[in-house]
C-alpha cells in the first residue's frame, strides 16, 4: 500500500471517494431524496471536466451514455462547496445544457460548507 511505503506521518482521509469528502452518506441520502445510488454525485471539477473523462477516456459515445446513465441515475447533483454555481449557471448555461443532452438527466447543483472535509483533514492530523 502506498502510505505503508512512503513511511511515518501520512494519514489516508477516511472517504470512499471525493465527493465523499464533501457529504457523507448521511447528507447524501438527505440530498437525493433517499436515494443516494441514484444521484451521479459532481464535484465542480467533475462538471468541468465529464468530457474528458467518458469521452476520451472511456471513449463513450452518446449511444453509451444513454445506456448507462438514464438507466441507472435519475440526476446529476453538483456539490457546489465554493459558491460557483450562481455564476457558473449564469455564465455557462449551454455547457450544462450539453451535459443535460449527453447524459439524459437533469443537473442540479447543491451548496453545502467544507466543513466535513475540514472535519476528515483535522482528523488525520490525530
Amino acid at each position: 500500500m502506498v502510505i505503508e511505503e512512503r513511511g511515518k506521518g501520512i494519514s489516508r482521509v477516511q472517504a470512499d471517494y471525493g465527493y465523499d469528502m464533501l457529504a457523507g452518506i448521511e447528507e447524501r441520502t438527505r440530498m437525493s431524496g433517499g436515494e443516494p445510488d441514484k444521484v451521479l454525485w459532481f464535484t465542480p471539477g467533475w462538471l468541468r471536466s465529464w468530457k474528458t473523462v467518458y469521452q476520451r477516456y472511456f471513449g463513450w459515445d452518446r449511444a453509451d451514455a444513454n445506456a448507462n446513465f438514464p438507466g441507472f441515475y435519475r440526476r446529476i447533483v453538483v456539490l457546489d462547496s465554493i459558491g460557483m454555481s450562481d455564476k457558473y449557471i449564469e455564465e455557462h448555461p449551454e455547457k450544462v445544457l450539453e451535459l443535460f443532452d449527453w447524459t439524459g438527466l437533469e443537473v442540479e447543483f447543491q451548496k453545502l460548507s467544507l466543513d466535513r472535509l475540514k472535519r476528515l483533514l483535522l482528523g488525520c492530523l490525530l
